[in-house]
């Protein structure tokens, strides 16, 4: 059972603590107290100028948290002061700032990804490179990317070879293919890809095409695409 504090306004002005009726101080001015009951805080007025305090300690000792479930278990809180910690899991971070808490995903197979595709007929007869498709992405973060390419082509002559390339920032050759095709009613698909480690920055990828030897006759390219993800 709790105990009773007696607050009572004396003549001086100054304050007259009791406990159950007996003084505990006189002409006090500040009021310390300390109970270990379990019932609630409540101030009553008798009508007769003096308040009655109830105490109820337990409420300084309430759980800030009871029970936690989890989708393999439970915890319960030991006491108020009882730490809940969240940790990351396979490919999940947490970090604590001031008031907040964040949790990353640090998997990063298959994000980043991104894709063009052009799926025209381009025609030429130059043996200079034209463009067909072009990649450009937005700054991303650095690590090992799956770049992949595919096209299909046909040239107008058995005499007459075509040349694609597909390129990484304008330097780094992930292809350079070419064929000479013995059919020249033959639509020949060609793939691939190329895993490169990439710097945190926007990166371009072009895929070119031109006619490389033989008779002056067309060659042309179609259903082009490019593609790029990120795998570690």
């Amino acid at each position: 059972m709790a105990d009773n504090v007696v607050l009572k306004l004396a003549a001086t002005n100054a304050i007259d603590v009791q406990k159950d009726d007996v003084t505990v101080s006189s002409s006090a001015t500040t009021l310390n107290f300390e109970d270990t009951g379990n019932s609630t805080v409540t101030v009553t007025n008798d009508g007769g100028g003096k308040a009655t305090i109830n105490i109820d300690s337990s409420a300084g000792t309430q759980n800030l948290w009871a029970t936690i479930n989890g989708n393999t278990g439970s915890t319960s809180a030991n006491s108020p002061t009882d730490v809940l910690s969240i940790l990351g899991g396979t490919n999940i971070s947490t970090a604590v700032s001031g008031d907040t808490l964040t949790i990353n995903n640090t998997y990063v197979f298959g994000t980043q990804f991104q894709q063009v595709q052009d799926e025209t007929v381009s025609t030429t007869n130059g043996t200079t490179y034209l463009n067909k498709l072009t990649l450009t992405t937005p700054v991303i973060p650095a690590g090992t990317y799956r770049i992949g390419w595919t096209w299909r082509h046909t040239v107008a002559s058995t005499s007459t070879s075509i040349q694609v390339r597909v390129q990484l920032d304008a330097t780094d050759t992930l292809i350079e293919h070419q064929e000479e095709l013995q059919d020249a009613t033959n639509q020949i698909s060609n793939g691939g890809f190329a895993h490169r480690t990439l710097t945190n920055a926007a990166h371009t990828i072009t895929m070119d095409y031109r006619r490389q030897l033989g008779t002056a006759a067309n060659v042309s390219i179609a259903d082009t695409r490019l593609e790029i993800w990120r795998v570690a």
